[in-house]
């Protein structure tokens, strides 16, 4: 006795993901392993070229036409199965937009980002901060100093005024360095990601 069950929309849905992800790593792994054949045979050439140098004969004639006879240099088969996995996927998963579809499946750049900008503003910030640390805290010992020759009343109103004076350096600092400092961790997050 056969039992019929109906198929939700849930689970065709999740039926879907999963033959579009398998789809998405059968052809990332097929592109590798066309390229790891070409890596193969570059490098099967250019032993061979290195060995007819080194030996001074010509074994590179001989061998390269017998190459192409072999498995691990042919790459028909898997331009095909790149054909076949592109079609596949533009119809199934893109409804026939092939620019869209080719370009969620090709590999991503490898490529490293660089961050001109940021360190540059990262180095201007650091060139403006640094003479107003150094300001400061040479004002502050100067302060020290010459506070012990003078009044006390006029030590404590130089204080106050030293006081202002770095509690706007030092917010001039935070308000610069906040968000120089969470966009250098969030560089270098991004970057070992």
């Amino acid at each position: 006795r056969a039992s019929t069950r109906m198929i939700t929309s849930m689970e065709i849905k999740d039926a879907m993901k999963k033959i579009r992800k398998a789809v998405f790593e059968l052809y990332r792994e097929v592109v590798l392993l066309r390229s790891y054949k070409t890596l193969n045979y570059t490098g099967l050439v250019k032993i061979l070229k290195k060995y007819d140098k080194l030996s001074r004969r010509n074994g590179s004639e001989i061998y390269i036409p017998h190459l192409r006879k072999y498995n691990f240099v042919k790459t028909e088969y898997l331009e095909q199965l790149i054909q076949e996995i592109e079609i596949f996927y533009v119809i199934n998963f893109k409804g026939g937009a092939r620019h869209q579809a080719m370009q969620q499946l090709r590999l991503p750049s490898t490529r490293k980002k660089t961050y001109h900008f940021v360190s540059w503003r990262v180095g201007m910030y650091l060139g403006l901060a640094i003479p107003m640390i150094y300001t400061s805290l040479a004002s502050v010992y100067s302060n020290i100093k010459i506070s012990i020759h003078v009044s006390i009343d006029y030590r404590q109103r130089l204080e106050r005024q030293m006081a202002y004076v770095n509690a706007n350096l030092y917010m001039l600092l935070i308000t610069n360095y906040l968000p120089i400092g969470g966009w250098s961790l969030h560089v270098h997050l991004d970057k070992n990601a």
